[in-house]
């Protein structure tokens, strides 16, 4: 039925039923039929075709918090999972899928004595994304469990999306930590870090071992050629650099600072007095007298 939909009625359908619009078409279209066959996950489904095969029962997707390692959740642990697997005559598959990163979210709300955990889980093989749910009680024991693919409906679902969730509570319990699925910007680049330390000296220009020795004698390492080695130089570039006109050479950095104590020797005429004398002598300031003060 929901195959000659388009995208966008799909999307509009499953806003309704607030669920998720994540996805293509055919995401879109296999999570409107697992909202059939639940009767959109509410508090109170509609009439059951069978009653072997019970609804799921969830809080509203509102109350969902995400899990942290100050998340009270029920101790469960690797010998609950095994028992619970027990019961349907399987093993729990979920450790390659949840190593690989394939569980998206992780969120839980707790209602009495009663713990429900929701996760977004991806297909292993497919571009798809399951909506997981299990409730645990205080002693941590699974008391119901259901995912989104047809196989895992009802609340006794042991798929291996169930699975990849229940490694995930255990791993949060015990390690106070989540694998969940990563995108590319959270990882760090290493393609530009070296995969050896070097703990060498550097090599000198003229010990390369690429130059051979008969290139050796040949190769000029002076940063400066000879024919530019010429009496005043760093003056004539300054001249070129001021007298050029509009350029956008830092000219001031171009300039030796100048030493404001050599200037008193720069001239002839301040020989035999420095410009302070100088400027003291004009002003009348070096020997003062009460006669020159009277007058």
């Amino acid at each position: 039925m929901y195959s000659f939909w388009t995208v966008l009625q799909l999307k509009e359908e499953l806003r309704k039923r607030n669920a998720s619009v994540a996805g293509k078409k055919a995401v879109l279209i296999e999570r409107l039929e697992a909202y059939d066959r639940n009767f959109n996950f509410s508090a109170n489904p509609g009439p059951s075709t069978s009653l072997s095969d019970p609804q799921y029962l969830c809080p509203p997707i509102s109350a969902y918090k995400d899990i942290n390692a100050d998340s009270p959740i029920p101790p469960l642990n690797r010998q609950e999972i095994q028992s619970f697997f027990e019961r349907f005559n399987t093993r729990p598959k979920g450790k390659v899928m949840y190593e690989a990163r394939c569980l998206l979210t992780a969120r839980y709300v707790i209602e009495g004595v009663n713990t429900y955990i929701q996760s977004q889980c991806k297909a292993q093989m497919k571009k798809m994304i399951y909506i997981v749910n299990v409730m645990l009680n205080n002693e941590g024991n699974i008391i119901q469990s259901h995912c989104e693919r047809a196989a895992g409906s009802g609340i006794e679902a042991h798929c291996k999306h169930v699975s990849v969730l229940l490694r995930a509570i255990e791993d949060m319990i015990q390690t106070k930590s989540i694998i969940l699925h990563q995108v590319s910007t959270q990882t760090l680049m290493t393609f530009k870090k070296p995969s050896k330390v070097f703990y060498k000296s550097p090599i000198q220009a003229q010990n390369l071992p690429s130059i051979s020795k008969k290139r050796k004698s040949n190769i000029n390492f002076e940063p400066l050629p000879k024919e530019l080695e010429i009496e005043n130089y760093h003056e004539y570039v300054c001249n070129l650099a001021i007298n050029f006109g509009e350029t956008k050479m830092p000219i001031l950095q171009l300039i030796r600072p100048a030493n404001p104590y050599g200037m008193d020797y720069d001239h002839n005429m301040y020989s035999c007095k420095t410009m302070q004398d100088h400027l003291l002598d004009n002003l009348l300031l070096q020997n003062v007298t009460q006669k020159k003060i009277m007058k």
